[in-house]
């Protein structure tokens, strides 16, 4: 859906590289790792490392930006293994579409956070890795649902208030309510790591009203 007037901000940079990763960093958080050596991403409740090194160019990834060069086969293998001998295991399956997000492999993440969901309709992370790839492919009514959800459950709860805040931005045109909203994200989120960029496009987008 495009808009005859939209901004174009870094609010696009945050959602694209961080936004994506915080769901999966906060379930990395709280599922106990299988293999290691796993690169950290963004996590919503803690301070992640801000940069990782393509270790092929020596280039600096941006903030959030996962290092998909790393082959991760081996961790979903032995996760995939594990929900053949406990198929309900939340954890399991939470850090499994955790990857498959990571790896850009969607279709694949989808279908995980939707079972986790129909097993726990509550559950704030499978929610919001839902909602980041419906937003992903454009299906932006069913993202603004879930996010509305998540915000039912956690009023303040930062991927929630940053997903809606893009949407009123970039789909329905409403930059006031993109202010709104994610002041409120700062507010109650003092830790946020990309509170700086995040401040900068609130005032990008004062400027500009």
């Amino acid at each position: 859906m495009k808009k005859e007037t939209i901004i174009f901000s870094i609010a696009s940079f945050l959602f694209g590289f961080v936004l994506g990763m915080v769901i999966m960093n906060a379930s990395q958080k709280q599922t106990p790792r299988i293999v290691q050596n796993v690169p950290q991403t963004p996590q919503t409740s803690s301070q992640p490392p801000m940069q990782n090194k393509d270790s092929n160019d020596n280039v600096s990834l941006p903030p959030g930006h996962p290092d998909i060069s790393k082959d991760y086969q081996t961790e979903i293998d032995q996760l995939k293994q594990s929900l053949q001998k406990s198929p309900d295991d939340v954890k399991t399956m939470t850090e499994l579409a955790r990857l498959y997000t990571q790896t850009r492999k969607f279709d694949e993440a989808l279908p995980l956070y939707e079972a986790i969901i129909s097993l726990d309709a509550t559950n704030i992370d499978a929610l919001n890795g839902a909602a980041n790839i419906y937003r992903i492919n454009d299906n932006i009514e069913k993202a603004k649902i879930l996010y509305e959800k998540v915000i039912s459950i956690h009023q303040y709860d930062s991927t929630a208030l940053l997903g809606l805040g893009w949407i009123t931005l970039h789909v329905e045109n409403n930059p006031e309510k993109t202010i709104e909203t994610w002041q409120l994200l700062l507010k109650h989120n003092p830790d946020f790591p990309y509170k700086d960029l995040l401040q900068q496009e609130i005032d990008n987008l004062k400027t500009k009203k």
